[in-house]
């Protein structure tokens, strides 16, 4: 008598089907920024990103930012920090969460940029210096920094409430360590023609996913 197999095919499409409703929410709501070349301090240093806000309650959140330094390898140098402002009430506050050797800087300067930007990570806690160089990003090397979002009708925001388009100013990074001496500022921009691949997609629900696990905890 054959025994009678169950088909995981349901399971399967179910898994499937909500994978892809996940990367449908997260590409719709997903910016892509990259260096303004033309406001660049020093000329040297170039990144990209992206930026993904989650809402996990009404007074909750987390916002996964990924940065890549695409600085030329010849030049070298390491992305050590970065500082943006963001648009909700002033009892709203972003503290980074996980983020290697970087370390919060909110309230800090960014000359000749701005000053009393609202967020922000560094490598030993500074903008300007502080830190050895070589933890931050190397030049073709990535790294994801996660920040808890708290305060009252965190629910409201969306990912456009971190990045604004409108000021050039809004977001910048910082560069050190790089050949001769040489370090860099340089503001973002937005980048709409980036396209999102499905892994990029997939590393950002699972970091999303962790960010609200450490919150429970």
């Amino acid at each position: 008598m054959k025994r009678m197999m169950k088909s995981k095919r349901p399971f399967t499409l179910f898994a499937a089907g909500a994978t892809l409703a996940v990367a449908a929410t997260a590409s719709a709501d997903m910016i892509y920024f990259e260096s303004s070349s033309a406001n660049s301090t020093e000329g040297l240093g170039s990144f990209g990103g992206s930026l993904l806000f989650d809402a996990g309650g009404s007074t909750h959140g987390t916002l996964a930012i990924t940065l890549s330094n695409t600085t030329d390898p010849s030049i070298g140098g390491y992305l050590t920090g970065l500082l943006f402002n963001f648009s909700a009430p002033n009892d709203v506050s972003v503290t980074l969460n996980n983020g290697g050797h970087f370390g919060d800087i909110a309230g800090r300067s960014a000359p000749p940029f701005g000053n009393n930007y609202r967020a922000g990570a560094a490598i030993g806690n500074h903008w300007t210096g502080g830190g050895a160089p070589h933890r931050g990003i190397a030049a073709g090397n990535s790294l994801s920094l996660n920040f808890d979002v708290t305060g009252n009708d965190v629910s409201s925001l969306s990912s456009a409430s971190f990045f604004s388009p409108s000021d050039p100013f809004d977001f910048v990074v910082r560069f050190r360590g790089m050949a001769q001496g040489g370090s860099d500022k340089v503001p973002a921009t937005a980048n709409a023609a980036e396209v999102p691949a499905p892994g990029a997609l997939a590393l950002f629900g699972a970091a999303l996913r962790a960010g609200r696990r450490r919150r429970r905890a």
